[in-house]
């Protein structure tokens, strides 16, 4: 018999959503062919709700924001889809799921 742990489930499965809808609009910005698409991703707007993860991400690698190459545009992104990705992984460990062995009431234990 499976049993579920429901308690908060609600907001779990509303933080889990935004997870994933996070993870969908940075797809869509970088894949999406949209007029916001940066061609490198310093050119991200200082409003766009992805421009402090990709700095922070430049800033912790050493990686200069005004000056960066291809390359590192490429690895700053990756590492950007890389977190959101494992981040929505998240879910599995929010989620309690007990197996309870129990005899049936026959007894014949099938």
């Amino acid at each position: 018999m499976c049993e579920f742990n429901f308690d908060n489930m609600e907001k779990v499965l509303e933080k889990e959503t935004e997870r994933l809808l996070k993870f969908m609009r940075l797809c869509r910005l970088l894949f999406g062919g949209t007029k916001d698409m940066p061609q490198v991703i310093n050119e991200l707007k200082p409003e766009s709700e992805f421009y402090e993860l990709a700095k922070g991400i430049a800033d912790k690698d050493g990686i200069s924001w005004e000056d960066m190459s291809d390359d590192d545009s490429n690895y700053i992104i990756m590492i950007m889809l890389n977190e959101l990705y494992l981040a929505m992984g998240e879910f599995s460990k929010n989620v309690t799921l007990n197996v309870i062995e129990r005899e049936r009431k026959d007894g014949d234990g099938k």
